[in-house]
């Protein structure tokens, strides 16, 4: 689980102080405020672990990645190469909670590329750390463990090694190579684990192919969804009667199934919208049963101690709908060990969140909720919810959602002003 976030000149964030997250982490605010960057910032470091080109520090993406960044002058802040990018990034392995935390630093080397100028590795309570030594690519590493500052052996630069940001040389000692391996085979396990599920879903379809493959997720745009469905073995059962069973507890079908079209690959979503009526394709209901079911697809087939990324998973949704997502996403977190973080525009959703801390069934360190807005000079700014535990917010922004209480006042004006027009 991804513990703690803070960037410096990425995109819109010009600095943003080391943030708490936890199981259940929402961003809101307005649009262009900043909260697609840090999905963007995470979905980077995962696509990269991937990449085939060993002597690329950054795979910035392409059309068939989770996101496409196209270079390092468009992610750095104002396009001003002369910025370092710089992030750190802390997380817990799951079930044993041992705990890590890499700063990285970058800096433009063409106007296309990155390179490596400083990193941090913490692991519990020893540190190693890099230095880039004056203007070519000859890094100085130290390690820090028990009071003790010590000088480390390093081979050169080297274009092959993979995850530079994670540690740009290799080490000759090798114990100290295998800390340095420990810590980057546990970061590729935190990227390894992120699902992701963007605002962009695909239209439900009449029919959906499956090879017989087990995906390891949703898809971007869900559509993977059905096959992850016919993939889950042994649990398809209980996972389609989970679906089943938060689909008719948000009202909005009354049940579901997955019918094979003869001996081919092609297999139908047919939905029952009541106890009575006859089950129809999926295409001929409303759509937010197509756009939801990914969602609870993904919240309950991953793996536990996976961390699922969803933007705007209330699209499309009913108001009464949103707030049941929040008890969905409630259950993902605390039965199966999931870390869910969010980009939302949902005040339902917030609603329902805060009532169930009210209500005790949610406790304060399973949320970090954040309002995302622009400084006057256009650079991202974030204030953590301040949330007690009844599920109260005492520093609620302004206009955090709209202005209600002003619509309402000026309704009623402007009908005052029609009736007195009207006499």
């Amino acid at each position: 689980m991804i513990t703690g976030l803070g960037l410096e000149n990425f995109k819109a964030w010009r600095k943003l102080d080391k943030i708490r997250m936890a199981p259940l982490t929402g961003f809101f605010g307005a649009n262009s405020s900043g909260k697609s960057s840090i999905i963007q910032f995470l979905l980077m470091l995962k696509q990269t672990i991937n990449f085939a080109d060993t002597a690329a520090v950054l795979f910035f993406g392409d059309e068939g990645s989770p996101v496409e960044l196209e270079s390092y002058e468009n992610i750095v802040f104002r396009h001003d190469l002369s910025r370092h990018i710089s992030w750190t990034l802390a997380w817990q392995t799951g079930e044993y909670k041992e705990t890590y935390s890499l700063m990285s630093e970058l800096e433009s080397y063409a106007r296309n590329y990155p390179l490596v100028t400083k990193t941090e590795c913490v692991i519990g309570s020893q540190t190693l750390k890099s230095q880039k030594e004056g203007n070519g690519r000859d890094y100085s590493i130290r390690m820090y463990r028990n009071g003790e500052d010590i000088a480390l052996q390093s081979q050169p630069y080297d274009e092959s090694k993979r995850l530079k940001f994670v540690l740009p040389v290799r080490l000759v000692d090798p114990t100290d190579a295998w800390r340095a391996d420990k810590f980057q085979s546990a970061f590729e396990s935190q990227m390894v684990s992120m699902r992701y599920l963007g605002s962009v879903r695909n239209s439900p379809k009449r029919y959906y192919q499956w090879d017989g493959g087990k995906p390891s997720d949703v898809g971007k745009m869900g559509e993977r969804f059905v096959p992850a469905l016919l993939a889950s073995g042994e649990g398809e059962r209980a996972l389609k009667e989970h679906i089943a069973y938060w689909l008719k507890e948000l009202k909005l079908i009354h049940d579901f199934k997955l019918e094979q079209m003869g001996q081919r690959e092609l297999y139908q979503v047919l939905v029952q919208q009541t106890q009575q009526s006859v089950f129809v394709p999926l295409p001929d209901v409303g759509f937010g049963v197509s756009q939801i079911l990914p969602v609870l697809v993904l919240c309950f087939y991953a793996p536990e101690h996976s961390t699922i990324i969803l933007e705007h998973p209330e699209l499309h949704l009913h108001p009464s709908v949103q707030m049941g997502l929040a008890d969905v996403l409630i259950e993902a977190i605390q039965t199966r060990h999931i870390q869910i973080i969010l980009e939302s525009h949902s005040e339902h959703l917030l609603n329902r969140i805060q009532r169930r801390m009210a209500e005790a069934s949610l406790a304060p360190e399973e949320v970090a909720l954040y309002f995302c807005d622009m400084e006057e000079d256009g650079a991202a700014k974030m204030e953590e919810l301040k949330l007690n535990e009844y599920g109260e917010i005492s520093n609620y922004p302004p206009d955090f959602f709209g202005n209600q209480f002003e619509e309402v006042a000026e309704t009623q004006l402007a009908g005052l002003r029609r009736r007195k027009a009207n006499k």
